[in-house]
């Protein structure tokens, strides 16, 4: 009986602390997100064969404000230039989902989260994706994109 109930509070201990850490991730994944812009670092399309643009500059960012705004430059639409706009956002509770409204909808799955370093995958329907890997600091302040 005694090493039953031994058992039963080790469970119990267990299940309690991998909860906790859970919690303390999605937390520290909310404070990275929000700890200033993000620039971009290379993006693949996936609908276009895998393409992958790696040239941008201090102009190509997003930014997760602490209120759930959002500013981001597109890529999408077969613009010549890219596009600054702002929305909302909203991060599941994991911490690993995001859900993004600008002049679109968006999708997007956090894949990894560190201090200077944000891979994550958008999508702004079931046709397309792109997966960003973005830098708190610009990777190369001298690549200059064409327009």
């Amino acid at each position: 009986m005694q090493k039953t109930l031994t058992l039963l509070l080790l469970f119990i201990s267990c299940i309690a602390l991998n909860s906790s850490c859970k919690k303390d991730d999605a937390k520290k994944h909310k404070e990275l997100l929000i700890s200033g812009k993000w620039y971009y670092d290379y993006i693949t399309n996936h609908r276009a064969g895998g393409t992958v643009n790696n040239c941008f500059n201090e102009a190509h960012y997003i930014e997760f404000k602490t209120d759930g705004k959002i500013a981001m430059v597109t890529f999408d639409r077969g613009r010549e230039d890219h596009t600054l706009v702002n929305g909302t956002y909203t991060l599941s509770e994991d911490g690993k989902n995001l859900s993004i409204i600008t002049d679109r909808s968006w999708t997007g799955t956090i894949h990894l989260i560190k201090d200077n370093y944000l891979r994550i995958t958008l999508a702004p329907d079931n046709f397309y994706s792109y997966e960003l890997v973005l830098a708190h600091k610009k990777a190369n302040p001298n690549c200059q994109p064409a327009k």
